[in-house]
């Protein structure tokens, strides 16, 4: 399953194009934007896992609880793979595409 939405680190749009020269960059993340067509199963795993979940026309506001870690793994052209770790050791994987400001977020069904 997945979820396409536009990912925010600590409420700021993530427009830049990243530094590549660490192979694997570690760090907090706090939002995940989604676009409208959230699965409602993914939402009941979110919330399950502590995340908390904002409906706006516009899509959802995933907020995800304090501890909770983005990696960086590698880089395809101008797509990054970053796996997502909440707190609880659940996690989520992440293929952003800096040119569209777009995320695929894959996650396991429970």
């Amino acid at each position: 399953m997945m979820i396409v939405g536009k990912s925010t680190r600590e409420g700021k749009a993530t427009m830049d194009l990243p530094d590549f020269a660490d192979p694997i960059a570690i760090e907090e993340i706090r939002e995940f934007k989604t676009p409208p067509d959230l699965k409602e199963e993914a939402k009941i795993i979110l919330q399950r896992h502590n995340c908390q979940i904002e409906e706006h026309p516009e899509g959802y506001l995933i907020h995800f609880p304090q501890g909770t870690t983005c990696t960086r793994i590698c880089r395809y052209g101008v797509t990054e793979h970053r796996r997502i770790t909440l707190p609880d050791d659940y996690q989520l994987h992440d293929f952003y595409d800096w040119h569209r400001d777009t995320s695929i977020l894959h996650y396991t069904r429970e």
